[in-house]
């Protein structure tokens, strides 16, 4: 069996197909959440933007006032300039009365003035706010840091004034700072750090917790310049000290200031954290619970009833055995058919292959039988022969009878093993061989004469096809030996037989030693029978001869069978 990749299995591809089968309602799920959560915010974002504009409600009633006194100011401003000393004194009044505006004056284009709250003159031409006031010629609030204008901390409303259409100067009012009121409990509570006001340059106008404390808690990656906008706006960043803080900026419709709420945000690396794996949660737990559901289903509708068969399949092809269990649980129909076109299979199998072995044991037996038949014929004929051989009156004709009844007596070895052979209607060539050699030697040596004979023979199987021209070949070269077999001085007669295989390769050699002999004549015929046995064998013969030895070699390989092809 081919070794089971973990990513072909049911089980992986079933996850895999309904993933991407969840995959956009996962993704819709996600957007879902994701818009919730940013209207969440977005409602979160109005609501500190109006819990802002209602705890700056204070500071824009007093700009708004401020603004207002200027603008009315700024109407009387051409009748009161012309009379300086009615002026000073209707708005040093204006200061008594009310005292949360520590200065007021008229300024003309010159920037000096003699009609302000001041007991003397003030000069603002050199101040560069003024200059740029004169420029731009608009209502302005900026921070005040001229001592002509108080001891105090201010923050100035001016406002431009006309004198018969035409740009004449400004009317500016001073508001000291620490005039301002606390932030209530109420806000506090909801997280409000500071509040303060900014002008259209960026300068701090009113800080409740202080200018410096203020400073520490801006957003370090924006200019107030840039958020002085027309409409409200929220974000969040990190102040200068790096904490993590939410801002809030609406203007002060009318004037040119805007606030600044500035809240407290407790979100760390776990709210973050948890702000990103939130919207994957319940798509999350989807897939686990459709994962969950479909597994369960899998396996109890497909999975278990296939690995039933399996196991079945597996068993039977093994040692054709079957799980005749019944399975447990409601089977699919569609499954339940393939399972009982198994069973069906598998008895149509059995019987098939009982009926086959009956047959194969009726052939065996009958193969058997026609050897055994062949053996009993051949040694017949090979009995009969030894009979013309004792008839016979000539030395050659026994002789020639006797080698004739050597040969049946071998082809008879052949089929008596064949007819004992448990393997396939293989035969053991090395047993043939051994006998041949004792039998060869036995008839072909007298008992006066003490011979060395030596065998090496390896168990070689081989099919009736090369074990009938190996036995004759051997016979044939063993008839040979017998008849040249000499001693050399005082040396005995010496045979070797060895047959060795290596692989599907065998070696035959069949050696003797040569002597004086006595001459006998020759027809051929052995070496005749010897070339075409080898040839049978797919081998070569080789020779090769001293004045002491003589060895026959032949390499043939071992040849599997192969059945007749019929030619019908």
């Amino acid at each position: 069996m081919s070794a089971q990749k973990w990513h072909n299995g049911l089980r992986f591809q079933i996850v895999v197909l309904l993933t991407i089968a969840l995959l956009p309602l996962g993704a819709v799920a996600i957007y879902q959440t994701n818009r919730v959560e940013d209207q969440a915010e977005q409602s979160a974002e109005l609501a500190l933007l109006a819990l802002t504009a209602r705890a700056a409600r204070t500071e824009e009633l007093m700009l708004e006032r401020a603004s207002g006194v200027t603008r009315f100011f700024a109407t009387v401003a051409p009748d009161f300039i012309v009379h300086p000393n009615r002026c000073a004194e209707e708005l040093t009044s204006f200061v008594t009365e009310y005292p949360v505006y520590s200065f007021i004056g008229i300024f003309p284009i010159s920037g000096i003035s003699d009609c302000s709250s001041a007991a003397a003159p003030v000069d603002l031409s050199g101040w560069d706010d003024f200059q740029t006031s004169l420029q731009t010629q608009e209502r302005a609030i900026i921070v005040g840091n001229q001592p002509l204008l108080g001891d105090t901390p201010v923050f100035v409303v001016s406002e431009p004034y006309y004198t018969k259409g035409v740009f004449s100067g400004f009317v500016s009012l001073a508001v000291p700072r620490e005039r301002l009121p606390e932030p209530t409990d109420s806000i506090e509570s909801l997280g409000l750090v500071d509040l303060l006001t900014f002008n259209a340059q960026g300068d701090i106008l009113t800080a409740r917790s202080g200018l410096e404390a203020a400073r520490a808690e801006l957003p370090k990656d924006r200019a107030l310049q840039l958020l002085n906008t027309t409409k409200g706006v929220a974000f969040s960043g990190p102040n200068a000290r790096e904490e993590q803080r939410t801002y809030t900026v609406t203007p002060i419709q009318g004037t040119p200031v805007t606030v600044m709420g500035i809240w407290r945000t407790d979100e760390t690396v776990a709210d973050k954290l948890d702000a990103f794996i939130k919207p994957a949660v319940f798509p999350i737990l989807m897939w686990f619970a459709s994962m969950a559901v479909a597994m369960l289903s899998i396996y109890t509708l497909v999975l278990r009833p296939i690995t039933r068969m399996r196991r079945n399949m597996d068993a039977f092809s093994k040692d054709r055995s079957i799980d005749k269990e019944k399975s447990q649980g409601a089977m699919p129909y569609e499954l339940q058919a393939l399972t009982d076109n198994f069973d069906s299979l598998t008895d149509a199998i059995m019987r098939e292959e009982a009926r086959l072995e009956d047959t194969l044991r009726e052939k065996n037996v009958l193969i058997k039988e026609v050897h055994h038949r062949v053996k009993n014929n051949l040694q017949l004929i090979a009995s009969i022969m030894n009979m013309h051989i004792r008839t016979a009156k000539h030395r050659e004709t026994k002789s020639v009878l006797s080698r004739v009844q050597e040969r049946v007596l071998s082809l008879a070895t052949i089929h008596r093993d064949l007819y004992q052979s448990h393997d396939g209607g293989r035969v053991n060539a090395g047993n043939l061989v051994k006998e041949i050699v004792a039998k060869s030697v036995e008839m072909g040596i007298s008992g006066e004469i003490e011979a060395d004979v030596q065998t090496d023979i390896d168990p070689v199987m081989l099919y009736p096809d090369q074990a009938v021209p190996l036995s004759l070949l051997v016979a044939e070269a063993l008839t040979n030996v017998m008849k040249y077999l000499g001693t050399n001085g005082s040396l005995k007669p010496q045979v070797i037989t060895t047959l060795k295989q290596d692989g599907t390769r065998c070696t035959l050699t069949v050696m003797n030693s040569i002597g004086a002999h006595e001459d006998q004549e020759s027809t051929g015929l052995g070496a005749q029978l010897i070339n075409a046995f080898a040839i049978q064998l797919g081998g070569t013969p080789k020779v090769e001869q001293t004045d002491t030895h003589y060895t026959f070699t032949l390499e043939f390989h071992v040849e599997e069978f192969e059945p007749e092809v019929r030619d019908f």
